[in-house]
């Protein structure tokens, strides 16, 4: 319950009286994150720099009344699912009236004067909404990352297990320098042909036996054992 209270709610409403009645209400109720403006055209730009989480906004404004915001709202990617609740004034509220709110891309609506009993869970009903939306989007993107770093996994898995295959089964192999005869044709160097293919690194020296026939003259130490 308390992430509801810190979620941003943006009132939008050219009645400077209205607006802080309401923000006052919504306060008193516990709300902590809340802007306003008077003018539909400013909301829309605080809407684009920092999206809320709920506009209340009056339908009657000038320059830009209630309808012409939700529908400029709704064409913005990042404010398709935020939820409106739009306040009519009594004599609006008819089925037509109704209607055109909604075909806006209102998500719910109000009969002013405002009831604070119904406006309080109206406007609870809407965030709660938007919150159980907000973390279905974020466990989708995380089960999504989660996945492709499971596909990467698999993918690695899989190369890794190809390199194992190319080590097994039968090598045409030089009797005499010891090369080995690859698929495509060409003769490598063994320690080159298994370092490609594996996560092998080789480190040179000499066994006992070819020590002693490359230099007779040294006296080795494994020699005396």
């Amino acid at each position: 319950m308390d992430d509801l209270f810190r979620m941003k709610i943006l009132i939008i409403d050219d009645d400077m009286s209205s607006v802080a009645l309401l923000q006052r209400r919504l306060e008193s109720s516990g709300y902590t994150d809340i802007q306003t403006t008077t003018s539909a055209k400013e909301g829309l730009l605080l809407v684009q720099k920092d999206p809320p989480d709920l506009v209340i906004l009056d339908i009657v404004m000038p320059e830009m009344d209630g309808y012409g915001f939700c529908k400029q709202l709704r064409k913005k990617k990042q404010a398709l699912d935020i939820p409106v609740i739009m306040m009519t004034g009594a004599a609006l509220d008819s089925d037509e009236a109704i209607k055109k709110t909604f075909d806006a891309g209102s998500t719910d609506f109000i009969t002013k004067p405002i009831k604070n009993t119904e406006f309080l869970a109206r406007v609870k009903t809407a965030l709660t909404l938007k919150k159980a939306h907000d973390d279905l989007k974020k466990e989708l993107a995380k089960r999504k990352r989660s996945e492709t770093k499971q596909k990467k996994l698999v993918k690695e898995l899989q190369e890794a297990l190809n390199h194992v295959k190319q080590l097994q089964g039968m090598l045409p192999i030089c009797a005499e320098c010891k090369k080995i005869k690859d698929d495509t044709g060409y003769w490598q160097k063994l320690e080159e042909y298994i370092e490609e293919r594996s996560e092998t690194e080789f480190t040179h020296g000499l066994c006992p036996e070819c020590a002693l026939r490359l230099y007779p003259d040294i006296d080795w130490e494994f020699n005396k054992k």
